[in-house]
């Protein structure tokens, strides 16, 4: 398609890279990844099947209309909070936009303008409503400057890229863990149990989901810090009282691995009453935590020596 006259990213442009140390101008900011953000079940799902599901767009887009299915991924830090969930899969930006074509699709008038650009293995030069996008130019909110080879980003806007492909799990870089925002969802901001949830929590009930309900891991990345925070969570969530003393269980007896994998099981899924009735089958806390700490360690070594 030919534009004629200014092309509309030129109003969400990226400025100049700053020349102070240890400074980064907000509107123009370097960035190598992106990440697609969910809720933790829905990070549960996609791990066993090895790939992230494009999907319809479902909200004001141009596109909504069309069958076009997107992953959408973004650079962006949202310190509020996210409204997609609490569990970023971290990809590495140069990888997956090699040998792609790029459309800018609109802008979203949000508190934050919302920039799209779509990225596609297809042809879209004919589409009225799409025009090919040359990030090389440094015209618009994104900006791939050649000569350093260095991508950036206008940090005053917010960039989403709609991927028109599925996403491998071997293309995750690593699975991090972010705070969900407080009043807004994606899904269903009225009904989310997940809003406000901080990374700690996400990442103790993501430790609690892969060892209750016995997702493999194996393939994937999980941040360290990420585990590390996610036990020490779970371990203060324990409960502190209720224990059967020393007609209950003990980290030693057979039966507590399963016991205690039913517990992470009730905890993921947010059933409170069997998760403090089945945790009051121990002797005590520690015995307890013991048994749950056993075995998410088998899962996950780092968490041996903690």
């Amino acid at each position: 398609m030919i534009t004629m006259g200014k092309p509309p990213w030129q109003n969400y442009s990226v400025g100049e890279p700053s020349t102070q140390r240890n400074w980064t101008e907000p509107n123009c900011q370097p960035f190598d990844v992106v990440t697609h953000v969910t809720h933790v079940s829905n990070a549960l799902s996609i791990i066993p099947k090895g790939i992230i599901q494009p999907r319809l767009i479902d909200d004001a887009s141009i596109l909504n209309t069309r069958r076009i299915l997107v992953n959408w991924v973004s650079p962006n830090h949202w310190t509020p909070g996210y409204r997609y969930g609490n569990v970023a899969f971290e990809l590495e930006w140069s990888s997956i936009i090699r040998d792609k074509n790029f459309y800018w699709v609109e802008v979203m008038p949000y508190n934050t303008a919302a920039c799209r650009i779509l990225i596609t293995d297809k042809n879209y030069d004919a589409d009225l409503e799409l025009t090919r996008y040359d990030p090389t130019l440094g015209d618009g909110p994104w900006w791939h400057e050649g000569s350093e080879d260095i991508h950036y980003r206008n940090g005053n806007v917010c960039l989403e890229f709609m991927l028109e492909f599925e996403i491998s799990t071997a293309a995750f870089k690593k699975i991090t863990f972010v705070k969900h925002h407080k009043t807004g969802c994606c899904i269903d901001a009225s009904s989310c149990s997940d809003k406000g949830m901080d990374h700690q929590e996400a990442a103790a009930r993501f430790l609690a989901g892969v060892v209750g309900e016995g997702v493999n891991t194996d393939q994937v990345t999980l941040d360290g810090y990420g585990i590390r925070s996610g036990w020490l969570w779970l371990k203060d969530t324990l409960p502190k009282n209720g224990y059967r003393g020393v007609s209950g269980a003990t980290a030693a007896d057979k039966a507590a691995p399963a016991l205690a994998r039913s517990i992470l099981a009730a905890y993921y899924r947010r059933n409170d009453g069997e998760f403090l009735n089945l945790s009051g089958l121990f002797a005590d806390e520690s015995e307890l935590q013991s048994s749950v700490h056993a075995l998410i360690a088998e899962r996950f070594p780092l968490l041996a020596v903690v």
